[in-house]
């Protein structure tokens, strides 16, 4: 027996109890250790090294060299405790396993829900927690398997208990019972869904938070065993990912990839049958321009030979200065299109 790592008692005898459901320990506190042993103490076995592995990771706690090597029960004080309220003689206590059970607080305001998960449970354990929103508020109970007869569908339930005094309550009503509150909040969208809570350990722990918009599993309570309501879940990050990947797959699988492959080609030789004719098209805007200039050239010829301010000097005069134009035009296009080739292709952009 040992208080803060001091030898403070011993066992003095044990024995099973009436009922055959517990062991019976009589311990002796010497003085003035006994002093310690209060209303709200806890006593634990002690084993000298605990090694834990959970949604939270490993945890190791050593105690006492003296319980390392033979082990022991080891007893703290509650700092709700004065030190007045000495416990009397032959004072009963629960012995807890280890030293993570004896602080866990004792909640007596609490309710039981099952919960039914669509993917694998593997890594979720007895005592795994139940959280919202990061803070624990239960923990699992039981987790069982069942098999629908009628309809061969295999279920696991899981069980869980929801510890409701872990929330501070504002505004609270008092014709507003705490069943009838759960049920406001699973209206308004609060489910359940399996959350890795160590990548190291790989347990899983219940998470809950809103998801108005999800799709829930919440079989009708006619067709479930359990004794307790239903609480509706969705699936898992991992299962959403994994559906989601599954569904872009099997889109791609009926995609007509062969008909798909001989359009593309087909537009390829389009593409290439336009490019020649692009280069015809510029070839002959290069002849029409080398045309242009040797009729111009004749037609300059004529035009000195002729009278000046005659109706024959003044027509071909005219006609010189439309073919000049039409010369600058066919060279400002033939020009753009050996800069820009595939405005033939897409049209000139608007600018």
């Amino acid at each position: 027996m040992n208080f803060h790592g001091i030898m403070a008692g011993e066992v003095l005898s044990h024995e099973l109890s009436k009922d055959a459901d517990a062991i019976k320990l009589t311990i002796f506190i010497n003085k003035p250790y006994d002093a310690f042993v209060r209303k709200n103490t806890r006593f634990w076995v002690d084993s000298g090294v605990d090694l834990s592995a959970g949604a939270d990771g490993f945890q190791v706690r050593t105690g006492p060299l003296v319980s390392l090597l033979s082990g022991g029960i080891a007893f703290r004080t509650a700092s709700e405790d004065t030190p007045e309220e000495v416990a009397d003689e032959n004072a009963a206590f629960h012995l807890y396993e280890n030293y993570e059970k004896s602080t866990e607080v004792t909640y007596k305001n609490s309710l039981k829900y099952v919960m039914y998960f669509t993917s694998s449970v593997r890594g979720l354990t007895l005592g795994a927690p139940v959280q919202l929103r990061g803070i624990p508020v239960g923990r699992v109970t039981d987790i069982s398997l069942e098999l629908d007869k009628k309809t061969a569908e295999i279920r696991v339930p899981v069980v869980v208990e929801l510890e409701l005094d872990r929330m501070r309550l504002v505004n609270d009503l008092p014709t507003v019972s705490n069943k009838d509150m759960m049920q406001n909040l699973i209206n308004k969208g609060l489910s359940a869904q399996l959350q890795t809570g160590s990548l190291l350990t790989g347990q899983l722990l219940v998470d809950l938070d809103f998801y108005p918009k999800a799709k829930t599993v919440h079989p009708d309570a006619k067709d479930v065993a359990s004794v307790y309501p239903v609480f509706p879940t969705i699936a898992s990050s991992i299962d959403q990912i994994t559906h989601s990947a599954q569904m872009i797959m099997d889109k791609i699988a009926k995609l007509p990839l062969e008909q798909m492959s001989s359009e593309v080609t087909q537009t390829l030789q389009t593409v290439r049958t336009t490019a020649g004719h692009a280069d015809t098209t510029l070839s002959a805007a290069t002849a029409t321009l080398a045309e242009t200039e040797k009729t111009m050239s004749s037609a300059k010829q004529v035009l000195q030979s002729l009278e000046p301010g005659s109706t024959t000097h003044y027509e071909l005069d005219k006609l010189l200065q439309e073919l000049n134009q039409t010369a600058n035009s066919v060279k400002r296009l033939t020009d753009y299109l050996q800069q820009h080739p595939d405005t033939l292709l897409r049209g000139k952009p608007n600018e």
